[in-house]
């Protein structure tokens, strides 16, 4: 999620982390580069985010059972 955050200095619009509101940070405007208090602007809604993309499910354990292997067309059991 993301919140839509203006500067109060320079009115530039930039989306930052909801974690964020409530500290001071540095307009990332480079004419402004003034320091305020992360608030949400008046009329902002959460934005969907992507999340990213979690960890790969490790393989399986290998187990001692036999498996069933095809070699073109024939059935052979490995142990």
């Amino acid at each position: 999620m993301a919140i839509v955050v203006e500067c109060p200095h320079c009115e530039s619009q930039f989306t930052l982390q909801p974690d964020l509101i409530g500290k001071s940070m540095r307009c990332p405007n480079p004419d402004c580069r003034e320091i305020f208090t992360v608030q949400p602007t008046a009329a902002t809604k959460l934005i969907n985010t992507p999340e990213p993309p979690s960890a790969p499910a490790a393989p399986p354990e290998p187990t001692s059972e036999p498996f069933l292997v095809v070699l073109e067309g024939e059935a052979v059991v490995q142990t």
